[in-house]
This record gives C-alpha cells, sequence and structure tokens, in this order.
C-alpha cells in the first residue's frame, strides 16, 4: 500500500493491528478464568501466571529461610538452589519435549517450571522454624 506521499503504509498498518491484538490479549489477562482458557495464546497466558506467582513465593521463602540460617548453611543453600534451578529448567524442557515446534510446548514447559517452583517453595518451607 502507497499512501498520499508515496510511503509504505503495509508496515503502519500491520503494527495497529499487532498494538490492537496486544491490547486485546492484555485485556482478557486481566480478566480471566484460567479455567476457561481455550486457546494456546489464553493457556500460555495462565501459565505465565501461574508460574510468576510460584516463583515471587519460592523467592519470599528462600529468603526467609537463609535469614536464619548460619553463613556455611547459607553457602550450602545457595549452591543447592543453583543446582536446582538448572535441574528444574532441564526437566521443564524434557517434559516439554514430546510437543516440541508445536504450540502446546511453551504451555508444557511453563506449566512444569510452575509445578516444580511449588514443589520447591514446599521443599523449603519444611526447613523454616
Amino acid at each position: 500500500m502507497i499512501g498520499i506521499n508515496g510511503n509504505a503504509l503495509a508496515p503502519m498498518v500491520a503494527l495497529i493491528a499487532i498494538c490492537w491484538l496486544g491490547i486485546q490479549e492484555n485485556a482478557w489477562a486481566a480478566n480471566q478464568d484460567c479455567t476457561q482458557a481455550v486457546s494456546s495464546a489464553e493457556m500460555l497466558t495462565c501459565a505465565n501466571q501461574r508460574y510468576e506467582a510460584a516463583d515471587a513465593e519460592l523467592n519470599r521463602i528462600y529468603q526467609q529461610l537463609a535469614s536464619q540460617l548460619p553463613q556455611q548453611r547459607r553457602g550450602q543453600l545457595k549452591a543447592a538452589q543453583k543446582a536446582w534451578i538448572v535441574f528444574r529448567d532441564q526437566n521443564a524442557a524434557f517434559v516439554a519435549g514430546a510437543a516440541e515446534g508445536g504450540t502446546q510446548y511453551p504451555i508444557l514447559q511453563v506449566s512444569e517450571l510452575a509445578e516444580m517452583t511449588e514443589q520447591r517453595t514446599q521443599q523449603l518451607q519444611a526447613h523454616i522454624q
């Protein structure tokens, strides 16, 4: 498409369409009921929100536990947590690998990240006095 000044309008139209779709997705995300998510985009939004909430809670519990530990044990906790993060990421990639290249891959991966993060939070919570 060529505009009045000879400029191409196609990129502008595409940008407007992308922005509109983003606004629609954000509007859905703000008022969503994840039990009603049907599209891959909706399911991924829900999985991401679950993971973000789980990660925030894990960080809170980790900080609480670390503050109660003596220096040496704090170092052990930090090393264990770093190793766990590597394991979590590799395991989530493995679990989602069955859907590699498909629209379900990121949903499965993020869902596994959320599940494992919730489990890790419970593990650390058990050590808080």
